[in-house]
């Protein structure tokens, strides 16, 4: 029997063999920098990619799924960025249940409330970070008064012996 060597694979953009993770475009095959290059929403679509298939709780996303992303993409000028982070509010901040079998057709509808939040969420966290906030430590003493304890107090008994009566 004849041995099959492993497939060497090379980059389609820069024709070096790929030595770390080899990412799929249709037929083509390209190493991460060039894909960077090539597809600069790649990240984003990745980590909108990844997030839905641990919120479906899914091995592989459906076919359903990608085409609605697609076209929110295409037709509605939608970013995956954008498109990921809608999916967190109406889940995460909203706790909204999670309907399969409509997919993720829920995101035109708070597409641009999520945007809002996110840009108003964005801006505290910047202006946080202009603020120098230290940890002031203030030593306070005081001074004891041991006079107090060492006072008697004459207190007329018979009164209330009286009252009690």
């Amino acid at each position: 029997m004849a041995r099959v060597k492993d497939k060497i694979h090379i980059c389609e953009n820069c024709k070096k063999e790929i030595t770390g993770e080899i990412i799929k475009k249709g037929r083509k095959e390209y190493c991460e920098d060039c894909m960077y290059e090539i597809d600069p929403d790649w990240t984003d679509w990745c980590k909108l990619f990844e997030y839905i298939k641990r919120l479906y709780n899914v091995e592989n996303v459906s076919v359903q799924i990608i085409t609605q992303l697609k076209k929110y993409n295409n037709e509605n000028k939608m970013s995956y960025y954008g498109m990921f982070h809608t999916l967190r509010y109406v889940y995460e901040i909203l706790e909204m249940e999670l309907d399969t079998d409509k997919g993720v057709g829920i995101i035109p509808y708070f597409y641009t409330k999520a945007e809002q939040f996110m840009n108003k969420k964005f801006d505290i966290e910047d202006k946080a970070e202009e603020y120098n906030i230290e940890a002031v430590t203030h030593t306070v003493t005081t001074k004891r008064q041991d006079n107090y304890r060492n006072q008697k107090k004459n207190i007329n008994l018979d009164k209330w012996k009286e009252q009690t009566e």
